[in-house]
């Protein structure tokens, strides 16, 4: 396998990552529709952390000159964007899945419960 190809993948993996989080997170906002402080804060937090997973690469390969790194670049940013990326995944996955009895987790009822 080529090392363009290998970037070719480890893109499409990013890709497919990206797209399992914005699912988990729209269905976040679709659950919570009606309370809006906490879909503030929520969108907040996620802009946020898009602007860091963006961003941290570069603090990983931060020459200037990207020629540096070689033609693997492209493939070792992607991979470690798709990790952090997996890692909100989970974040995201809990607040849809909270443990029950787990004080520190997210402790929002499901809108669709009664809770009296």
């Amino acid at each position: 396998m080529t090392q363009d190809a290998m970037n070719g993948c480890a893109a499409q993996e990013l890709a497919n990552a990206d797209a399992e989080l914005d699912r988990a997170y729209l269905r976040l906002l679709a659950r919570y529709k009606q309370d809006e402080v906490l879909l503030s804060k929520l969108r907040t937090a996620q802009r946020a952390w898009v602007a860091y997973r963006d961003a941290h690469p570069d603090s990983w390969y931060p020459e200037i000159d990207k020629r540096f790194y070689g033609s693997v670049r492209p493939m070792c940013q992607a991979l470690l964007k798709t990790r952090l990326t997996q890692q909100r995944l989970d974040a995201l996955r809990e607040m849809l899945n909270p443990v029950e009895g787990d004080v520190c987790a997210f402790s929002l009822p499901d809108p669709g419960e009664n809770v009296r």
